[in-house]
């Protein structure tokens, strides 16, 4: 494993099978990815390519069928976990909670594993209301809030804990200009403080603007994996990229 991969997988498969119609579905494929530390790396592809069974298995909710997980050079475990955030694309929140509240609650379910003191949590988190527009929201309730305010409370929950490698999930859907405006400060603040951001969305501008490299997933298996810019510096157009989604794309 390189020493400036966060995270890295190796030849990792998994099947799925089905009880019905005794048949096996290969989801992911003998995959090899890995994710540069203090990047923001894409992680892209059609429908049905294997990201969130990927994502899925780093986070161990489901198990490989073979092949290894790695953060910072060793086999990821429980504990590892802790060192890991993530944003999912629906913001599923307890709606009878206040916001603070919500956010306190996720923070301390990675406490021990983060190292923070409590004292340093609430310090933490109220940094973050701050920094995401939700302070004077902090007592309304999960179930009061629109859309776009709930994605805010979701990015808090995924780094109040200060994990090291962050996994976003369509982080754009439901923010008006301003919030997208805002996850994109964000993200460049984390690389600015050397965290592993992965970034899952099908927009494909999105990566072009905030990612440094992709990984473009196809049935499985990678199709690509390299630098935003092309050989001649350029950025990659969209077409370049769908090309890669078809099985056409080339260096």
């Amino acid at each position: 494993m390189s020493s400036n991969n966060a995270l890295e997988i190796t030849k990792l498969q998994k099947t799925f099978s089905s009880d019905i119609l005794k048949k096996s579905t290969s989801v992911v494929k003998n995959l090899d990815l890995s994710f540069l530390s203090g990047k923001c790396t894409g992680l892209l592809g059609h429908n049905g390519a294997g990201k969130t069974t990927t994502i899925k298995m780093i986070f161990g909710l489901i198990r490989p069928d073979s092949g290894e997980i790695k953060i910072n050079d060793k086999l990821i475990d429980q504990k590892a976990r802790g060192i890991l955030g993530y944003m999912p694309e629906i913001s599923k929140l307890p709606k009878n909670l206040k916001v603070a509240e919500t956010i306190f609650f996720q923070n301390k379910l990675f406490q021990s594993s983060s190292g923070q003191t409590k004292e340093q949590s609430k310090k933490r988190i109220n940094s973050l209301l701050k920094e995401a527009g939700l302070w004077t929201h902090r007592n309304k309730k999960i179930s009061q809030l629109s859309k776009g305010l709930a994605r805010r409370v979701s990015w808090c929950c995924a780094v109040s804990h200060d994990p090291e490698i962050i996994i976003l999930d369509e982080p754009f859907a439901g923010l008006d200009p301003i919030g997208r405006r805002d996850m994109s400060s964000w993200i460049e603040a984390l690389k600015s403080n050397n965290k592993t951001v992965i970034l899952c969305t099908h927009e494909i501008e999105a990566i072009l603007n905030n990612c440094d490299s992709l990984n473009i997933l196809r049935f499985g298996e990678l199709a690509f994996s390299g630098s935003v810019l092309d050989a001649a510096g350029k950025k990659r157009s969209v077409d370049e990229i769908l090309n890669y989604f078809e099985g056409k794309g080339h260096e």
